[in-house]
Parts: structure tokens; sequence; C-alpha cells
């Protein structure tokens, strides 16, 4: 596979993506200890829960990132989100939360946005 730039990335919660100038997600399977004396001095476990939490950013054009992604109920939790590293490669996500939703003034900068979102059902790897 060739090597990717991230100039391609985006967020799609529903049908309105969001521009970002960086996203990051921690995709995670629990793992759950088992470990007893019967393990004959190796650690054991189970799967468990799986998630993708992560953090996005960008720079504010116009006001639907305000309105529109109040922390937890401005995206329903019905809702498909994309995670895109380009046009083809992307996570999908059966239902996200948003956990906070931050925008950044300065004096000499852009207005910026930053925001953390939680799954909130099934993930698709990046396919």
């Amino acid at each position: 596979m060739a090597k990717l730039a991230g100039k391609s990335g985006y967020i799609k919660f529903g049908t309105t993506t969001v521009r970002v100038t960086k996203w990051e997600g921690d995709h995670v399977k629990d793992f759950l200890d088992t470990t007893d004396t019967g393990s004959a001095g190796a650690q054991e476990g189970i799967v468990g829960v799986e998630s993708l939490n992560g953090t996005f950013e960008g720079v504010l054009d116009g006001t639907a990132l305000l309105t529109g992604f109040i922390p937890g109920t401005g995206v329903p939790t019905a809702v498909t989100a994309e995670l895109g590293v380009s046009a083809a490669i992307k996570y999908t996500l059966a239902g996200v939360i948003i956990d906070t939703n931050k925008i950044t003034v300065g004096v000499r900068d852009s207005v910026l946005f930053s925001g953390t979102f939680k799954s909130n059902g099934a993930i698709t790897q990046l396919v």
C-alpha cells in the first residue's frame, strides 16, 4: 500500500462532513484478566468491550459545529460516523456521542474548534 498524507482526512457525522485539521482515534478492545493459580504462571485473559474514542480539531467555518454538536445531545446516538483517512479508507461507527465541543479564539489566530467523541455501537475497522 502506498503511503498516505493526512490532507484527505475527514469526519462525517450522519450526512454532515466536518472539515478537520486533525483527528485521532483510539481503537481498543478491553482485556479482562482471568489469570489465576491454575494458569501455570502465564497470563490468561478474555477479550472484552470494543470502543473507538477520540478527538477532532479544525478551523471554525460557520456556526454548525456550535449548534449541531452539543455534548451528549448534539449527535443522536443512532447516527453513523465515518473517520476518513482518505476517500477510500475509513472507519465506520454505528453511533457516536460527542463529549466536548471546544471553541478557541485568539486575537491573531483563526477561530478554532476541537472536540472529543466516543463510539456507541459497532465499529468497522479501516476498509
